[in-house]
């Protein structure tokens, strides 16, 4: 998030930054990142938790720029779960990824 920071102008970041990190200790590290480059407490909302099984930031909110680093090779419970194949996010694709394919989540 703080690579994008350096690619957009201040005006295009008025919001903040939100994000959501399933690993414990990656997700206080990017709490302390933000600290340590001055960004205010009140400019970033980081959320702990599995993103693709449940997303904290579901408010309808838009964003100007979205940045990833998906969980490659994750363990993925697929048809497993039937509920899934209901999520806003699989639904349109009419199937969900095997779990041998979790990338392809």
């Amino acid at each position: 998030m703080l690579q994008a920071k350096k690619q957009f102008d201040e005006h295009l970041i008025e919001e903040g930054f939100f994000g959501q990190e399933i690993n414990h200790t990656t997700y206080n590290l990017a709490r302390m990142n933000m600290f340590l480059h001055n960004i205010n407490y009140d400019k970033f909302h980081i959320e702990l938790g599995d993103t693709l099984l449940n997303p904290k930031l579901k408010d309808n909110k838009s964003f100007d720029a979205i940045v990833s680093n998906p969980p490659y090779s994750v363990k993925w419970i697929g048809s497993d779960d039937p509920t899934l194949i209901n999520d806003e996010r699989f639904a349109p694709a009419g199937i969900l990824p095997p779990k041998s394919k979790a990338d392809f989540c």
